[in-house]
C-alpha cells in the first residue's frame, strides 16, 4: 500500500509539473489610455532599433512594456527621443530613424510615419503645425498636424537645435552648439526666424516659463568644456535678469517646472555613479542660489536619465537606465522624496508623458 501510495503522488508530481513547464501563450496586452497613466518612452540603445513604448495605469500600479511592438508586430526604430499628445494621437520623433511616428491613442496603432526628417529631436504645436527640431541640420522643421504632411524647412543660423517652448505666436529655440551662445526666435504665423537673444554661456539645451512668466534657460556642456549654467530671462525685452552658474564638475540636464511653476527642477548626471552633483534637484523660483544638494539622490554607482512630475498627485517618476543595457528601473516618489514604488520599463526610458 505504501508503494501504491508513492506512484501516486508521484504521478500527481509529474502531472503538476508538466503543466509549470508548458510554455505561456504570447499574450500581447494593450492597456487602454482612458484611465489615468503615465506614457514612458524607452529611447532604446543606440544602433539596435530597440526603442519601445511602456504605459503605467495609475489606478492599478500596472506597468505594461512592449506596448508599439504589441500593437503594430513590428519595431518602432532606433532612438525615441520625443512623444507628445494631440487630437487623439501620440506623435513620437525618432532620433537615429530620421522619422515622425503617428500612433492613433485608443489602438496604439501606427497611423502613418513621416520620413525626411533628419535627426529629430524635439517638437512643439502650433496653429496646427508641429516644429521639428534638428541635431544635425541648421533647420526647423514643419509637419501639418491634421494632414501628416511635411510642409515646411525653417534655416536657421547653424545646426544643433535643441528644445523649444511656445511664447505668444513665438518659439523660443535653444541651441546645443558649443560655438553658439544664442536663443533663436522664430514666428509661427509667418513661419521666419525673427530675433535672436544673445547669451553669456554656450550650448543653451533646455527652457521653461514660471508663473510670472519669466523664461529659464538651460545651458552648458561639462564634456565639451563648456561650463552650465541656468539663466532668466524677461519675455519681452530678453535681458538677463539673473544667471546661477553650475560648478565645472557639474552635469545639469532636463530643466522642468512643476504645476504651479514655482518650482524648477533638473537632474545633474554623474555618469560615474558617485555621490557629488548626482540625482534630481529642484529650486524655488525664488531662489538666490542654486541647490547645494539633491532633493532625490541617485542611487550608488547609478545615475537618473529622466524624470515627470504627476500634476495631480505630485508624484515624481524618476528613471535610472541601467547603462542601456537593460531594462530601465523606474521609481516613483512622494512630493516629500518618499520612495513609493519601483517598476521595470524598457531599455533608456527618457520620457514621462501623463495622460488623464
Amino acid at each position: 500500500m505504501k508503494y501504491a501510495h508513492f506512484i501516486f503522488i508521484l504521478f500527481i508530481f509529474c502531472c503538476i509539473s508538466c503543466v509549470k513547464d508548458k510554455p505561456n501563450p504570447d499574450v500581447k496586452y494593450l492597456p487602454s489610455v482612458s484611465s489615468r497613466g503615465v506614457v514612458i518612452l524607452n529611447e532604446g540603445s543606440f544602433g539596435n532599433n530597440n526603442a519601445e513604448i511602456s504605459y503605467l495605469d495609475l489606478s492599478e500600479n500596472k506597468l505594461s512594456n512592449l506596448i508599439y511592438r504589441n500593437a503594430n508586430d513590428k519595431s518602432l526604430g532606433d532612438v525615441a527621443q520625443h512623444v507628445q499628445f494631440y487630437e487623439n494621437h501620440f506623435f513620437i520623433l525618432l532620433n537615429n530613424s530620421n522619422k515622425l511616428v503617428v500612433l492613433d491613442a485608443l489602438t496604439w496603432k501606427l497611423k502613418v510615419t513621416v520620413s525626411g526628417i533628419v535627426s529629430p529631436r524635439y517638437m512643439v504645436f502650433a496653429d496646427s503645425k508641429i516644429f521639428i527640431s534638428s541635431l544635425s541640420q541648421n533647420v526647423i522643421y514643419v509637419v501639418d498636424a491634421n494632414s501628416f504632411q511635411l510642409i515646411d524647412q525653417v534655416l536657421i543660423d547653424d545646426k544643433g537645435a535643441e528644445n523649444m517652448m511656445l511664447v505668444g505666436n513665438e518659439i523660443w529655440i535653444t541651441h546645443w552648439n558649443i560655438q553658439r551662445k544664442q536663443v533663436f526666435i522664430l514666428n509661427t504665423q509667418t513661419r521666419k526666424m525673427e530675433d535672436k537673444i544673445e547669451l553669456p554661456y554656450y550650448a543653451s539645451h533646455a527652457i521653461v516659463q514660471d508663473r510670472n512668466d519669466m523664461v529659464w534657460i538651460l545651458a552648458g556642456n561639462k564634456y565639451q568644456n563648456r561650463r552650465s549654467a541656468l539663466m532668466q530671462i524677461h519675455p519681452t525685452t530678453h535681458q538677463i535678469i539673473q544667471q546661477f552658474e553650475f560648478p565645472e564638475e557639474a552635469e545639469p540636464i532636463r530643466l522642468q517646472m512643476n504645476a504651479t511653476k514655482d518650482t524648477l527642477y533638473f537632474i545633474q548626471v554623474n555618469y560615474d555613479g558617485g555621490a557629488n552633483h548626482n540625482g534630481l534637484y529642484r529650486m524655488s523660483i525664488d531662489d538666490v542660489d542654486l541647490p547645494n544638494q539633491a532633493f532625490i539622490a541617485a542611487m550608488q554607482n547609478s545615475y537618473f536619465w529622466a524624470y515627470g512630475i504627476d500634476s495631480v498627485s505630485k508624484h515624481i517618476f524618476i528613471s535610472d537606465p541601467k547603462g542601456f543595457t537593460q531594462q530601465s528601473s523606474i521609481y516613483e516618489y512622494s512630493n516629500q522624496a518618499k520612495l513609493l514604488y519601483e517598476y521595470r520599463a524598457g531599455i533608456g526610458a527618457n520620457q514621462f508623458l501623463f495622460t488623464r
